[in-house]
């Protein structure tokens, strides 16, 4: 079990850092890293000027490559309904989306603050070989005192678990 642990970290690892390495790559006529819907990526952080690419707050993400799969199709409503409570800042939604009330509070900081999102771009689903968890990393760009005017685009990872009737619910957002 540890071990398989350890493989999912260095798989989701190993794909971050290949994630990241396409996104450093620049068009130097855009000024927007290359891959902006690649998924997963914590760093690094790119701020993006508004006046080569525009913010819109909302949930923008493309699942059309799950659409044949129906045993995604609950998890990416728990997803879509998560994403959409983080916009609204609405704490009730937000809260049903989760396993537990103490997954619920320490996810809780995406809604205390005045920082807006928006989500894009196509989520990336990787099952643990565990089969009883799976994340689903998702890109979204952020706006908010911190960068001004200006916007900033980074990936996020939900870590999913099925609840005692097996509805997946959010454990975690890394």
């Amino acid at each position: 079990m540890k071990k398989n642990k350890i493989r999912s970290s260095i798989f989701l690892l190993t794909l971050l850092l290949v994630i990241g390495t396409g996104c450093s790559q620049h068009n130097p006529d855009a000024g927007t890293p290359k891959n902006t819907d690649e998924v997963g990526q914590s760093s690094p952080q790119t701020v993006v000027d508004k006046k080569t690419d525009t913010f819109r707050e909302g949930v923008m993400i493309d699942v059309s490559a799950y659409k044949n799969e129906q045993k995604y199709k609950e998890l990416l409503q728990t997803l879509e309904s998560n994403m959409n409570a983080m916009v609204k800042k609405d704490a009730v939604a937000f809260e049903k989306t989760f396993l537990s009330q103490k997954d619920f509070e320490s996810n809780r900081f995406f809604l205390d603050t005045q920082d807006r999102y928006q989500f894009v771009g196509k989520p990336t689903i990787i099952e643990q070989e565990d089969k009883d968890r799976i994340d689903v990393g998702v890109r979204y760009r952020v706006k908010g005192s911190e960068v001004g005017e200006n916007f900033k685009e980074t990936g996020i990872m939900y870590n999913f678990k099925k609840d005692a009737s097996g509805d997946w619910k959010v454990i975690m957002i890394d």
